[in-house]
């Protein structure tokens, strides 16, 4: 799954210009991605988050941001807390979610 940042309150960002940034997990309350951005916590950003179905629009607030290396490569890795989504976008999340998540019995195995 991929996401585009379409805006963010960090200054020295472009306006309205889309960075691409890859998925590392995804919940009802937010998300991680890695980015070339130099993104800082309490930046805020509007995200779209293209599910296997659908693009779905989200904005919400940094929480984490870390430069970290992945394969090689430095990387930003930042912690996103979304803002109260509509219900159609958190249904449509939530279905995702359910689709996509592997359930877990007691004991810890699947």
């Amino acid at each position: 799954m991929s996401i585009q940042v379409t805006e963010a309150s960090h200054q020295g960002l472009a306006s309205r210009k889309v960075y691409e940034a890859q998925t590392r997990n995804i919940s009802r309350h937010g998300v991680s991605f890695d980015t070339s951005l130099p993104l800082k916590p309490a930046d805020i950003v509007e995200l779209q988050i293209d599910l296997p179905s659908e693009k779905i629009g989200a904005t919400g607030e940094v929480v984490s941001a870390e430069r970290v290396l992945r394969d090689g490569k430095g990387v930003n890795s930042v912690g996103v807390e979304f803002f109260d989504l509509p219900s159609e976008t958190r249904n449509k999340l939530m279905e995702f979610l359910m689709e996509n998540t592997p359930i877990q019995d007691p004991e810890g195995s699947l």
